[in-house]
């Protein structure tokens, strides 16, 4: 993508600072579109990258920003929080608020810019499709469990719909569950990692869940496939796979040469069932040319290698 110009909502997010350091490595133009309010020390490390701030509600800015930017491709990473608790309805309206409604508005800004962009990428979830029949594929009806995830589907289907009305390609890449270096603690795999490494005892509530987990690198190479050759309006990009929640607590654990015993692990038949979370790849391997390709083993290796060596140097700084 060396010379395009690009924009990328949600820039500062796990997946947003990753995917725009592959983009200036590959000699592109980055403007990262954060919030007003947002942090966006985590793209300081970040050379030559451009940081606008803009509410993505806001039409008049939006349309500005895209009249005078004229990107090539808009990646929209942005996301509201759905860790949020629910008070009432609450939860519903946020999602709502922070899914369809701002998609739609950034599609619209987009479409009505003088130049308009050849695609528009948007970081969507296989959460979407909820407890079905596994691995989803694309074609399925989706079931969501909660109000994020039916925001998300709703945006996902809105993008589908307006495909054919608007100037540019659209798709919505159903991500699977990510992970990689620099990720927050909220999420499993960082957590299980700086907990091991600092000798904290462990206890893994669900370990026979099953969910799809991919590295933050894969994700990255298939946005930009996506991106390059946008072959459906809707497009998973997964692994395939579904390794338990033991055997990633185990894998981590095993990597880190963890004292035994730091692990303990809850019931094989929890209440409610074992959850599973997996995606078909086919769509993205036959459309776009792209496969995940870093195994489990190996990009939990990566992770706790930058672990390791953030660790140390947060040592040294002290």
């Amino acid at each position: 993508m060396r010379g395009a110009r690009i924009l990328v909502t949600g820039a500062a997010g796990f997946i947003g600072r990753h995917l725009c350091a592959r983009l200036l490595a590959d000699g592109a133009s980055v403007h990262a579109l954060v919030r007003p309010t947002t942090d966006v020390a985590p793209l300081a490390p970040l050379q030559g990258i451009a940081v606008d701030r803009a509410d993505l509600s806001d039409r008049a800015a939006m349309e500005a920003l895209a009249a005078s930017l004229e990107p090539d491709i808009v990646f929209h990473l942005a996301s509201g929080d759905h860790r949020r608790p629910a008070d009432g309805l609450s939860d519903a309206m946020n999602a709502i608020a922070e899914g369809p409604a701002l998609f739609v508005n950034l599609l619209a800004a987009l479409a009505s810019a003088p130049r308009p962009p050849a695609t528009l990428v948007r970081g969507a979830s296989l959460a979407e499709y909820g407890p079905i029949a596994t691995p989803y594929r694309e074609d399925q009806r989706e079931e969501p469990a909660d109000s994020h995830a039916a925001g998300a589907m709703a945006a996902t289907r809105f993008g589908a719909m307006l495909a054919p009305r608007l100037p540019f390609a659209t798709v919505s890449a159903r991500l699977a569950l990510i992970y990689g270096p620099g990720q927050s603690t909220r999420f499993l795999v960082p957590s299980l990692i700086r907990r091991l490494m600092a000798g904290h005892p462990v206890h893994v509530a669900r370990p026979t869940d099953r969910r799809d987990l991919m590295h933050v690198d894969d994700a990255v190479e298939g946005l930009i496939a996506v991106a390059r050759t946008p072959a459906s309006p809707i497009v998973n990009l997964c692994t395939g796979q579904g390794p338990t929640m033991r055997a990633v607590a185990e894998g981590i654990a095993a990597e880190l040469e963890a004292p035994t015993g730091l692990l303990s692990f809850g019931p094989a038949d929890p209440p409610g069932g074992t959850p599973v979370l997996i995606g078909a790849p086919d769509v993205a391997a036959r459309g776009c040319g792209w496969r995940a390709g870093i195994p489990l083993a190996e990009g939990l290796a990566r992770t706790i290698a930058a672990e390791r060596q953030a660790a140390g140097a947060e040592a040294l700084a002290c």
